[in-house]
């Protein structure tokens, strides 16, 4: 068993894709927050991973494309000061922007954080803008980017 390496948010954790990426960050260490539409798939994978990692798993239920649920998940997420990583699985771009702006400023009180975006780019091709107005926001904040 790794020590507690802090926590990773994973959104869109309906794919195999997305779940096994869950699963081996558990293993590694992190614990985890994982969004997705379905809340009662999200508790089933949650126990299957707690209980085959020992790490700790939330489940947060949203639909990020509806601007409510995004705003509801932002908040949730800006007052969790162990997230080092977010991974969005969820597309388009557009849809998790809100959220690490939302964690933006606990990655910058720490010095420690990271945002890594799965989506493919034939998925949100106009979103470019928004992802080069992030990273240079980042500039000489001292976080990788």
């Amino acid at each position: 068993m790794f020590k507690h390496r802090g926590t990773v948010v994973i959104t869109g954790v309906s794919s195999a894709r997305s779940q096994a990426y869950a699963r081996q960050m558990a293993v590694d260490g992190y614990d985890l927050i994982l969004i997705a539409q379905d809340l009662e798939r999200l508790h089933t994978l949650a126990r299957r991973i707690t209980d085959a990692s020992g790490q700790s798993v939330e489940v947060i239920a949203g639909n990020l494309s509806v601007e409510q649920d995004r705003q509801r998940i932002a908040r949730a997420l800006s007052q969790d000061a162990s997230i080092t990583l977010l991974v969005n699985y969820a597309a388009p771009l557009s849809c998790s922007s809100g959220l690490w702006r939302a964690l933006k400023p606990g990655f910058m009180r720490r010095r420690r954080g990271a945002v890594v975006e799965v989506t493919g780019k034939a998925a949100c091709p106009t979103e470019d803008v928004a992802w080069t107005e992030y990273l240079l926001g980042m500039r000489n904040t001292g976080l990788p980017h």
